[in-house]
């Protein structure tokens, strides 16, 4: 007979096994044939700066309409980590400040032994690795024997900041990998081991030095323990001090160049602000997904905050950690706590965890895992598989037969279009205003097609379809989805363009892209071979 405990064990177990395979398969679902995994990498088409020669002559993944997130400058440091590379400066926005982070870029260098492409593939899946590295790891802290253990293993591995870090190809996820490395080792009584992995922590985040507290001892009045604390906190520092140093030296730059001047602001001045932000753009998009996903974020950050404030316990080396990040989470500024989700999530990993650590085993405690993680919910909504295309394009079955082409007609979303976005099963395209598509007939003779979109609205508005000077259709367009039949139009062989107007366009809030119409599907069905008669 099985013990009730090993079967207890097994339960919770199997459940963690199963939150792994759902976010192992669903990161999985980012690799392509063609692009590889480098759709994590967040390659801007918008950006204002070119890309190495090396990345210019892969096959990338680029997401259009959008500038582009953080990891497409630090995964090109990933192609020369020493900085040897003059035409790094032009690429990197802020090439002082986004150099500092070696480890990451580093390791996946020695992983493709410089191969460029094996290089971004490496730097796109470090994440993934050190996700299942934490999760293994954390089980030394919440071992799966209930519920409480199963909230805050899964509360740290889902919080929004770790999913944001493995969506996206940051160095939070990893740095965070390397505190709980640090903390086993400092609970294993050897702390020099500690340091040095501390001071790999700085190496792959530069707020990971905050993570020396635990070295600090337990009482004021023994001034040989202080002196050793400071030492391990010299060797925390001291290898993020000379990396500092040499890239200013290569960059030619003093040291608070780039350094992110809106990153630090006065006390609680732009958490405050958040709040308020939050607030207001929940009341304008009357509760938008979005919105409601960082609202419950930064709740849960402020729990966690609270719960470290209220029960200080200096003898614990995860309140030290925890308390040490409540301080920096009070100087925090407008560029960490804007946008939806925002970085702050991220930022904050280490006080996610300290809270996950500390927070008692109790009927109080269980109600505080379920409020302190909250931002699970915005994490889950970063495994969204890519946008998938909004344009389908069908055939007669006597067109079949009679055209020998793979895709006898091709649709190009061109000026006026953003980038496909999603969200659950949905994908679509906003336009800006008016915005212009191609049909672009693949064939030798003209074909008669029927054009049907699928559009919305953030409010009700009125929109045209045009080609040249025939309208193809007129009316207004709600808030939700709705089916537009734009009737048979004739496509002379090449490209014929299609225009969706809308006279006003908005800003949507948490968004500074002036918004339109939003396409959720093109559908092109070729009905005959020769002209509409």
């Amino acid at each position: 007979m099985v013990k009730p405990l090993r079967w207890l064990r097994f339960v919770w177990l199997s459940a963690a096994a199963a939150v792994g395979l759902v976010v192992v398969l669903s990161f999985c679902r980012f690799h392509t044939a063609e692009n590889g995994f480098t759709y994590v990498l967040d390659f801007g088409e918008t950006i204002d700066r070119p890309r190495l020669a090396d990345v210019s002559r892969l096959p990338i993944y680029v997401h259009e309409g959008v500038p582009g997130y953080d990891s497409q400058f630090y995964s090109q440091l990933a192609l020369d980590p020493w900085l040897t590379e003059p035409e790094l400066e032009s690429v990197i926005d802020s090439f002082p400040y986004r150099s500092r982070r070696l480890l990451m870029g580093a390791v996946a260098w020695t992983i493709g032994l410089g191969d460029p492409w094996r290089v971004l593939n490496a730097y796109a899946v470090i994440n993934l690795a050190t996700w299942i590295a934490l999760a293994a790891m954390l089980l030394r802290w919440f071992p799966p024997v209930g519920v409480h253990e199963f909230l805050r293993w899964s509360g740290v591995m889902l919080a929004g900041g770790t999913l944001l870090s493995l969506r996206h190809a940051l160095t939070d996820g990893p740095a965070l990998l390397v505190l709980a490395v640090t903390m086993l080792l400092y609970e294993s009584r050897r702390p020099w081991a500690a340091a040095i992995s501390g001071a790999l922590g700085s190496l792959t985040r530069e707020t990971s030095v905050l993570d020396a507290v635990i070295f600090l001892p337990t009482t004021w009045n023994r001034r040989r323990e202080w002196l050793v604390a400071c030492l391990r906190g010299l060797v925390v520092m001291a290898p993020l001090v000379f990396w500092m140093a040499y890239v200013n030296y290569v960059a030619d730059a003093s040291v608070g160049d780039g350094a992110g001047h809106r990153n630090l602001t006065l006390p609680l001045v732009a958490y405050f602000g958040r709040w308020k932000e939050l607030i207001s753009a929940g009341m304008e998009t009357t509760g938008a997904a979005y919105v409601v996903y960082a609202l419950l974020g930064h709740l849960a950050l402020t729990v966690q905050a609270a719960w470290m404030v209220c029960r200080p316990q200096w003898s614990s080396a995860w309140w030290r950690v925890g308390a040490v990040h409540v301080v920096l989470m009070a100087a925090l500024g407008e560029a960490v706590w804007e946008g939806f989700p925002g970085a702050a999530m991220r930022v904050l990993l280490p006080l996610t965890l300290a809270f996950n650590v500390l927070v008692p085993k109790t009927r109080l405690g269980l109600a505080l895992l379920v409020v302190g993680n909250l931002s699970v919910l915005s994490g889950i909504q970063d495994l969204e598989p890519p946008p998938r295309a909004i344009s389908t394009v069908t055939a007669s079955e006597e067109v079949q037969r009679s055209v020998d082409v793979g895709m006898p007609v091709i649709v190009r979303f061109g000026e006026g279009f953003y980038g496909p976005e999603n969200f659950g099963e949905r994908s679509w395209r906003w336009t800006s205003g008016d915005a212009r598509m191609e049909l672009v007939n693949n064939t030798t003779v003209p074909l008669t097609v029927r054009l049907r979109l699928t559009l919305a609205a953030r409010e009700r508005r009125p929109v045209r379809v045009v080609c040249g000077e025939r309208e193809l259709w007129a009316g207004d367009v709600e808030g939700s989805p709705s089916d537009v039949d734009c009737g048979l139009l004739t496509l002379p062989v090449g490209e014929t363009f299609v225009a969706i107007r809308s006279r006003t366009v908005e800003f949507a809030v948490g968004d500074d892209r002036p918004l339109a119409v939003r396409v959720f599907g093109v559908d092109v069905r070729v009905e005959a071979i020769g002209p509409d008669r």
